[in-house]
């Protein structure tokens, strides 16, 4: 996650006393070392919230009324390839299961072949859909966060949208 992409307090103002959003957190000694935060959202907004039109969608897209968004997944540079991610991943996609979700989705990042959050996405099973180039560039500008790998604003990183239908 680039630098000025979440700070503590958007976290905080998202995911306390808020029914949309979800937030997991894991804890070592006391310190936070990851979590994931996730967000439902309604049919109608998932195009506005990702920016695409319906095509780039699945199908079975038509058929939710709830979908799960899995938005961001961080886990601190000394707990990584350790299952930090992967039990905070799996945990939240637990919870929006039991929000009554008919989708879960997820944006992973990719750039120079290689896509950073693929292992933990595809481990709950999600699957790749589609792939979107430079997908925060205009964003990365707008608000000023650099990337991982690209530095400094525009960000060149595709996205990749993965999805699952979650049936009842």
């Amino acid at each position: 996650m680039g630098e000025g992409f979440l700070n503590y307090q958007e976290i905080t103002d998202k995911a306390i006393d808020n029914e949309s959003y979800i937030c997991k957190v894991a804890v070592h000694e006391n310190a936070v070392i990851g979590f994931c935060l996730c967000k439902i959202v309604k049919k109608d907004e998932l195009c506005a919230y990702l920016g695409v039109d319906q095509q780039r969608l699945p199908v079975f897209i038509n058929c939710a009324d709830r979908i799960g968004v899995i938005k961001t997944i961080a886990v601190s540079d000394a707990f990584q390839k350790r299952g930090v991610g992967y039990a905070l991943c799996y945990s939240s996609y637990n919870e929006l299961v039991n929000q009554n979700i008919q989708a879960v989705m997820s944006i992973a990042w990719k750039s120079n072949g290689r896509i950073n959050a693929n292992g933990v996405l595809s481990a709950i099973g999600l699957k790749p859909h589609t792939e979107i180039e430079s997908f925060w560039g205009e964003d990365s500008q707008r608000n000023n966060y650099t990337c991982p790998l690209c530095g400094v604003p525009p960000c060149k990183c595709s996205a990749i949208l993965y999805f699952k239908a979650v049936y009842a």
